[in-house]
């Protein structure tokens, strides 16, 4: 992103480490973990089947001639992401279950809103 000409000053400016920090302190303080991913071909792999899919930045949409699955391009990397975050979490071992099982423990769902510091006095945080 920061080849970019037109995003590399907003890109560099953006404090990536203080901004992880606090999705990982927000994910532990729900009973959470956070998993880093590597992001890297997750739009160009078809959630689906696997197979790479080759496209320009412009297109926005997945359709893989392999499998046939169309979604957004976006959603595509999501679950892309979502499926590293648990091969990675399988790996740990504190998330590994008690009997040597092969399945996937279960993920912790968490919703959050932003609430302005100011307001939170107001709601009783």
């Amino acid at each position: 992103m920061v080849r970019n000409h037109c995003l590399a000053k907003s890109i560099s400016d953006a404090g990536w480490g203080r901004f992880i920090g606090m999705i990982a302190y927000k994910a532990e303080s729900a009973g959470g973990q956070l998993i880093q991913v590597n992001p890297r071909n997750t739009t160009q792999i078809c959630s689906r089947c696997g197979q790479q899919v080759k496209k320009t930045l412009s297109e926005r949409i997945h359709e893989c001639p392999h499998c046939g699955l169309v979604i957004s391009r976006d959603h595509n990397a999501a679950l892309n992401i979502l499926a590293r975050g648990r091969e990675i979490r399988q790996e740990l071992p504190e998330f590994r279950p008690a009997e040597e099982k092969a399945t996937t423990p279960p993920l912790e769902v968490v919703q959050a809103y932003p609430v302005k510091q100011e307001a939170s006095q107001f709601i009783g945080r």
